[in-house]
């Protein structure tokens, strides 16, 4: 690391906020892994989140008393890592959620619409504030979600729907969804 002490002020500024921002980043994702229960991801990112991290304050540490511009580098770094993580973990929609829809129109219409799509509907009748509507429930990929909302709002625009991580499922028309055929299958918790 005798690099890092010859390098310019700002460029160690620079550097320091940027490992910030990955340390930071990769946090949030291994938090989310520890949630899901996603074991060796948790690990694997924990181990490259702590090598960051310690990278980031070694250099902070080394300049502090020169240069307490690296201080404001190391916090806005860290804080910007979070905006950062949050964006990554929303792209990458690690999980499997249940999507619950409701209608009081056109619930069968849906729930065709669904099926056609591939997608595996359970429904129920029920009576809303309203009066009558058709519950549609529908366990999906996180990532897919947009796409599955998307083919139900096709059919009914003014559908009520709430989406819920789901931690553990098993079987029935979830079965498909436990062997992806992606890279994240590595780090998928065993059941």
């Amino acid at each position: 690391m005798d690099f890092l002490i010859s390098l310019h002020p700002l460029a160690a500024a620079l550097l320091i906020f940027f490992l910030r921002i990955i340390d930071v980043s990769l946090g949030t994702l291994r938090t989310i892994s520890v949630v899901q229960g996603r074991i060796e991801l948790a690990v694997v990112l924990g181990f490259f989140e702590t090598f960051v991290w310690l990278t980031a304050v070694a250099q902070a540490l080394m300049g502090v008393e020169k240069h307490p511009m690296l201080i404001i580098a190391y916090c806005a770094g860290f804080a910007a890592g979070n905006a950062v993580g949050i964006q990554i973990e929303r792209k990458i929609a690690l999980g499997i959620v249940v999507i619950r829809m409701f209608s009081s129109q056109a619930g069968g219409a849906i729930a065709s619409a669904l099926s056609i799509a591939g997608w595996q509907p359970t429904t129920f009748q029920g009576i809303g504030a309203e009066g009558p509507n058709t519950m549609i429930f529908v366990i999906a990929p996180r990532r897919r979600t947009s796409e599955l909302l998307e083919t139900a709002r096709g059919v009914d625009p003014h559908i009520y729907y709430s989406v819920d991580l789901v931690r553990e499922y098993h079987g029935g028309a979830t079965a498909a969804l436990s062997t992806p055929a992606d890279w994240r299958a590595i780090f998928r918790m065993r059941k």
